[in-house]
């Protein structure tokens, strides 16, 4: 199981505006890194992303975090008490699952 993000991955989200010093974790690459002035990469790990993401989000009402197996890949979205989802994202790993939503919360304020 994948605990933590790439480098890549970790960098997406600070140039969402995610801060830097939420990542857990870094690591040392021969790639420089102009947001560290050094050759250190803010690594975000599974519970990092977890508590980035809202519990909870209103569209037209309350909606909850909903993770669940799907058989062969891991979803994650927001679910009312309807059952209706907003934009999910299934992902092999759970963690890029939730990156993922993360982004779109990001993005969609």
């Amino acid at each position: 199981m994948k605990t933590k993000l790439t480098p890549k991955q970790s960098q997406r989200l600070i140039k969402l505006g995610v801060d830097p010093s939420k990542a857990s974790a870094t690591i040392v690459t021969d790639e420089y890194n102009e947001a560290t002035d050094n050759f250190q990469h803010p690594i975000f790990s599974f519970f990092d992303i977890l508590s980035l993401l809202p519990k909870e989000i209103e569209i037209g009402g309350i909606m909850i975090l909903r993770i669940k197996w799907d058989y062969s890949a891991w979803f994650a979205s927001y679910i009312d008490e309807d059952e209706s989802t907003t934009n999910g994202f299934y992902g092999t790993e759970l963690i890029d699952a939730l990156c993922e939503l993360l982004v779109w919360c990001i993005t969609n304020k």
